[in-house]
Order: C-alpha cells, then sequence, then structure tokens
C-alpha cells in the first residue's frame, strides 16, 4: 500500500510520560481493536498526538513537548484518564475538555481531556471499564462465580461462620485532607481518608490491613509479580467482610475491588450513592452499603453485622448474576468494541480529522 494511503488511514500516536501506561490505548487487551486505526510511534517528533493518563506528564516535560512542537507543529496533546482520583484532586475542574501548558514567554500548549466526567469512554455499558482491560480478570472472575453460585445459601452461610478472617481492607493509607472532599451537586466524593480511617477504626478479631503504609514496607502492592492473585488466594473463602471501597465515588467508577470481595465469597463494603452504577449491575441487598454514614458510623455498622439467611439468598442471586456476566464473551468483546471507538473518536476530534478508518 502506497505511504500516501497508510497515513490517510492510520493516525501516528506516541504513548508519553509514566502515566501513559493508564489508558485504554495501552492495554495489551485493547491493542488489537487500534491495530487499523494506529500506527504507535517512539517519540513526539514523530506523532500526530501525544497521549498520557494524567496532564502532569505534560506539565513536567514543557520544554521536551514544545521542542517537539516547534520540529512537528501538527503534534496535538490529549490525556485519556482512566482515574477520577487524579482529575478531582489535582485537576481544577473535572469537566473541563480543554487544558493549556503555561511558560513565560512561550504561546499556550493546548490539549484535550478525556475522562469519567466529561466524555463517553469510561461509562460503563456492558462491563466496567477497568475489568475489561485485563482477560486474567475475567477469567479468574468466571471461574469464582461459577464455584460461588453453585453453592446453597446453608453452604454460604457456614462459610462465612467459619472464616478465619472477619474483615480485610486492602489499600494504602491515605488521611491527607486534600483526598477528603465531597462535591454533593456532583454526585462525587473523595473516599481515600474514609477508607482510611474505617480500616483504622475495625477491630473485629480477624481484621487485616493490607497495603503501603500499614506495613513497615512503603513498597506499592503493584510491585508483587501478580498482586491481584496474590489477594485472591490470601483471601479466598477465609474472609467474612472485605472492603471494596473505591478512592473515588464517581458513579461510573467501578473497579476490580468489588469483584474481589464477591470472588473471594466475602461480603462487600462499598459506598454508592442512588445514582450510582453499581445498582445496576449487582443489584441490592448483597453487599454493606456505606453511603452517607461518616467513618465511626461506617465502624459500627462493620463491628455489629450479622449475616442473616435473606441476606445469603440475595447474595447467592448476586454470584449467579455475575457467573452469566462473565461467562458470557460477547459482553466482553462488545464492551471493549464501544470502549476502543470511544477512544478512535476522541482521537479524532483531538487531531481535528475525520480520515481515520
Amino acid at each position: 500500500r502506497p505511504a500516501s494511503v497508510q497515513r490517510q488511514i492510520k493516525l501516528r500516536v506516541n504513548l508519553f510520560g509514566r502515566h501513559s501506561n493508564r489508558t485504554p490505548l495501552a492495554y495489551d487487551a485493547y491493542r488489537q481493536h487500534f491495530e487499523r486505526h494506529i500506527e504507535w510511534v517512539d517519540s513526539p517528533h514523530a506523532a500526530d498526538v501525544c497521549v498520557t493518563g494524567f496532564e502532569i506528564d505534560f506539565a513536567g516535560a514543557q520544554e521536551e513537548l514544545r521542542a517537539a512542537k516547534q520540529s512537528n507543529p501538527g503534534l496535538k496533546l490529549a490525556v485519556i484518564s482512566e482515574e477520577p482520583l487524579w482529575d478531582t484532586v489535582w485537576s481544577k475542574d473535572a469537566h473541563a475538555r480543554e487544558g493549556a501548558l503555561q511558560s513565560a514567554g512561550h504561546d499556550p500548549l493546548p490539549y484535550r481531556i478525556f475522562n469519567h466526567q466529561n466524555c463517553e469512554i469510561f461509562s460503563r455499558n456492558q462491563l466496567p471499564y477497568f475489568i475489561t482491560t485485563s482477560d486474567q480478570f475475567i477469567s479468574r472472575y468466571a471461574a469464582a462465580f461459577a464455584r460461588n453460585a453453585r453453592l446453597s445459601v446453608s453452604a454460604i452461610m457456614q462459610a462465612w461462620t467459619e472464616c478465619a478472617l472477619q474483615a480485610a481492607f486492602y489499600a494504602e493509607v491515605r488521611d491527607d485532607d486534600r483526598y477528603d472532599f465531597a462535591r454533593t451537586e456532583e454526585d462525587i466524593f473523595g473516599l481515600s481518608v474514609f477508607r482510611t480511617r474505617l480500616a483504622a477504626s475495625v477491630s473485629r478479631p480477624g481484621t487485616v490491613r493490607v497495603g503501603k503504609g500499614w506495613q513497615d514496607s512503603d513498597a506499592p502492592r503493584q510491585a508483587i509479580p501478580d498482586w491481584h492473585l496474590d489477594k485472591l488466594a490470601m483471601l479466598d473463602r477465609r474472609c467474612f467482610i472485605v472492603s471494596a471501597i473505591e478512592n473515588t465515588h464517581q458513579k461510573h467508577y467501578i473497579t476490580e475491588k468489588l469483584f474481589d470481595a464477591y470472588a473471594a465469597l466475602a461480603i462487600p463494603l462499598y459506598f454508592a450513592s442512588p445514582n450510582h452504577s453499581v445498582h445496576a449491575l449487582i443489584g441490592a441487598d448483597s453487599f454493606i452499603n456505606l453511603f452517607g454514614t461518616s467513618p465511626q458510623e461506617a465502624a459500627a455498622l462493620v463491628e455489629n453485622f450479622q449475616p442473616t439467611e435473606a441476606l445469603a439468598a440475595k447474595y447467592r442471586e448476586t454470584q449467579s448474576r455475575l457467573a452469566r456476566l462473565f461467562l458470557d464473551h460477547s459482553r466482553l468483546a462488545e464492551e471493549r468494541n464501544r470502549v476502543a471507538t470511544s477512544v478512535i473518536r476522541a482521537l479524532k476530534e483531538t487531531v481535528g480529522t475525520s480520515s481515520l478508518a
């Protein structure tokens, strides 16, 4: 195919900065969805668009980006952020679609912004976005939910009664006020401080706290070769209550935490307003919803919580529902295709072209 034709149908994309691994474009599971549309390049000097997951990467590399722009005047910049924590704590406006790098003596260097609040990329349709980024999530959950769904109500009750661990909190310590905020009108809440103080307050026998700040080591759990398998192996059928509280409450933001709790046959702790999409995904009454409580009130609920057969019956229904969801591979394919299509649309908007295939 002539180079001129090839350039008409492919966009040259450079994944830029250390947070560029946190966008749909970076995951192996999504790469095949972009092959027809994108040519990956190693330098912004050769790119049509530089993409990162956190605008701090652009802010910290202004000199490099301005040099690239000078040698490559058509270069565009885009932030495609999958992390609401970054968009709410460090960004001035999570709804903003445009930003600019400001430097004395230079024209502003603009960039486009796409995140949970201002576009459709991360708006769940079939499956929550983060779960779709790895085949390991899908396969592990499908096996666990299918196994759990075969249990009777009495078997679930017995498993909860015999748990060696009463409560587990897997999250790093964050007790800085900047993480503690409520934007009630937007239904957005910073939960890092809430879940840290909750974890510190729960004193049920057999409570474990795992993550940076709880142990002597400051190494993040992501440094473990397979941090996800390590967590599941630790908790599987051994823990009664498992915290699945996200770092940020945003109605479309659901990570692996909630599914980890169900996969381990534990009762999840969650924090979800009535508008949160988790209610349509999971259904009611099979997790402990701490929405509207203080850390102290939440700790009291956890301390005094006792299972019932009615809860176990609802919980079993949820396991069956999740097993059907994760065993249906067409849902995963459709959701990945939806996300990829939305990302391509965002890139077209960024570069101002409709020439992509």
